[in-house]
């Protein structure tokens, strides 16, 4: 499977140049605390370069499955 980087914004854009705001907008965060969760490439990487000061970045959990819940017994 493809890797995944967690991106979240942690600062305003309030300021920031046009092109920064552009790529806040195209890594999907809108407002201070918005988490999107991202496949990895290089163009990704190089929007995050670019607004690196405004977001923090983590790994994701590419391939990582959710335990199932366990099923109910059947009624008797």
């Amino acid at each position: 499977m493809a890797a995944s980087v967690k991106v979240k914004m942690v600062k305003s854009a309030i300021g920031a140049p046009r092109a920064q705001r552009e790529s806040l907008r195209g890594l999907g965060l809108r407002r201070i605390n918005d988490e999107r969760e991202l496949t990895d490439s290089p163009a990704l990487r190089g929007m995050i370069a670019c607004v690196s000061h405004l977001v923090t970045v983590a790994a994701g959990s590419a391939g990582a499955k959710r335990p199932r819940a366990a099923k109910a017994a059947p009624k008797t």
